[in-house]
């Protein structure tokens, strides 16, 4: 683990390119993830964690993209911003997104 660290490390450290881990559930995703993204250029911006087969099927748009504004006991209740937009210039972690309903 310790060199494959080193080496996305090394890699990311000077690029924001896209990455792709995959690996068993319980193997260390999401540690190397953050390790990836505390040592990249983008490291006091958001991460984001998704764990994408926890999300019903009839949410995921909303989830990811935006949640609108909305009548809650004749008050009207501020839509809130997806994932997405909420991890606007750090790491988007999409969890489990082979489970995706």
């Amino acid at each position: 683990m310790r060199k494959n660290l080193t080496f996305g490390r090394q890699l990311f450290a000077k690029s924001r390119c896209p990455s792709c881990c995959k690996c068993a559930t319980g193997t260390g995703k999401e540690a190397f993830a953050k390790a990836l993204h505390h040592g990249g250029l983008w490291f006091d911006k958001p991460f984001v964690t998704v764990n994408c087969a926890a999300i019903p099927e009839s949410l995921i748009e909303s989830e990811l993209y935006r949640l609108h504004a909305r009548r809650i006991q004749g008050r009207v209740k501020e839509g809130r911003a997806g994932k997405i937009l909420q991890s606007n210039g750090g790491t988007l972690f999409l969890d489990e997104i082979g489970d995706m309903p």
